[in-house]
């Protein structure tokens, strides 16, 4: 701000004029008379940024003090002339990026690790569909938008792409991994809670929607997310406590068989490292949450064949000599009930769960990700029914049986993806 332009200005005065009487002596002796100058200015502005708590605020001051101070005029010509002043400009900066990390410490607790959400946090999907109508009237295209996030993924992206450039990356790397550690967890719990609401299936696609953005916007930043963990492991020593209660050792004994010497000797505490990183703990999650609604989809669409494949295999593990025909799972009318729902579902059931994934995630390429899957699962289960039918059951049963032909069955699972 002005202060500081002033006191360049005036630095650069009093070099000039050191200059001219002292032109081969060193400028250190010219910190004798800018030093106070400088301190002056920070005990000025310093209580107006240890009193902030905004971290665009600080982000904005950290930014002007290392590129239009330190960069633009101790890095140019003037730097000899600036000497002086520059290891106050850079207690400045080391104190307003330490109370940087206290704001982002307290920003993370209160808006990401402990964020209470909203009614309307929590109606996933529905929000979704009924923006997109209103974009379709507006004749808006339909684009990646982060403000259809959870508003825990949203402050997180917020806060590290804003401080990624205002702090050292070990600074930085320790916090984000906090963050992305915080705001996955954050993000699980809003999905529980979802799954009450809308059901399984909603509460998957959210968390697959927020932590696949996430982990996207994560690429961007170049530092380590890991951290190792230091710990001091006591649990062996209870082997030596129960020996002391048990009357085994005694506490009396000469010698090396004392019982506290022993616990001195041998029970020393171990140290236990562990190396956490919370970018690859964020990535197990998602797949978790990928493959579990991939299986859910289709158990939706054809559990009642799996179930009864299942019921199949247990029944040849048994070695029964009874044909499988003769089973009370397995009678022709048994199985046409079977294939019946499914066909159902396939027509029905499955196309409203693929149209919501489609209105709940905007990538095409996450669609199709998890829809192969799905295909691939409906197809082998259909084929095990069309190989047991052949195997297992006569011409007329084949017949009536209205298993899908392969060709319709692709068409169906094609129009979908």
């Amino acid at each position: 701000g002005t202060p500081s332009a002033y006191l360049i200005q005036l630095t650069q005065m009093e070099y000039q004029l050191f200059r001219y009487f002292f032109p081969s002596s060193d400028c250190e002796a010219l910190k004798l008379v800018i030093t106070p100058l400088c301190t002056i200015l920070y005990e000025i502005v310093r209580p107006y940024f240890i009193a902030m708590y905004d971290i665009t605020s600080l982000c904005s001051i950290v930014s002007i003090l290392k590129a239009e101070i330190l960069d633009e005029q101790f890095g140019s010509e003037k730097g000899e002339a600036l000497s002086a002043m520059r290891p106050v400009i850079e207690e400045i900066l080391a104190d307003v990026q330490e109370r940087l990390v206290y704001s982002m410490q307290h920003y993370i607790r209160d808006e990401i690790a402990y964020y209470t959400p909203t009614k309307e946090d929590l109606t996933f999907g529905e929000s979704k569909e009924e923006e997109d109508k209103e974009k379709e009237k507006n004749g808006e295209q339909k684009a990646a938008d982060f403000t259809n996030l959870y508003p825990a993924v949203q402050n997180t992206l917020l806060c590290l792409s804003k401080t990624y450039s205002c702090l050292e990356l070990k600074t930085f790397g320790g916090l984000a991994q906090e963050v992305i550690q915080y705001c996955t967890d954050s993000c699980i719990v809003a999905s529980q809670e979802i799954a009450k609401a809308s059901g399984l299936l909603m509460s998957q696609l959210f968390l697959i929607k927020n932590l696949l953005a996430l982990r996207e916007q994560l690429s961007l930043f170049d530092v380590d997310f890991g951290s190792q963990e230091t710990e001091l492991d006591f649990s062996h020593m209870r082997d030596h406590l129960r020996r002391i209660l048990r009357g085994e050792s005694s506490l009396f004994a000469l010698g090396a068989s004392n019982a506290v010497f022993q616990l001195i000797g041998n029970a020393r505490p171990r140290i236990s490292k562990t190396h956490f990183d919370s970018k690859r703990e964020l990535e197990k999650k998602l797949k978790v949450a990928c493959e579990s609604y991939i299986m859910g989809v289709t158990k939706l669409s054809v559990e009642p064949m799996l179930s009864f494949i299942t019921k199949v295999t247990t029944t040849r593990v048994a070695s029964t000599k009874k044909a499988l025909k003769d089973h009370a799972f397995a009678t022709p009318s048994k199985l046409i009930e079977i294939v019946t729902t499914v066909n159902t579902a396939l027509e029905d059931t499955l196309p409203k769960a693929i149209g919501k994934m489609k209105k709940c995630l905007d990538s095409t390429n996450t669609q199709l990700v998890l829809f192969k899957p799905i295909k691939s699962n409906i197809a082998e289960a259909h084929g095990q029914i069309a190989h047991l039918l052949e195997s297992e059951y006569d011409s007329e049963t084949i017949k009536m049986v209205p298993l899908m032909p392969p060709p319709k069955l692709m068409a169906i699972l094609d129009s979908l993806s």
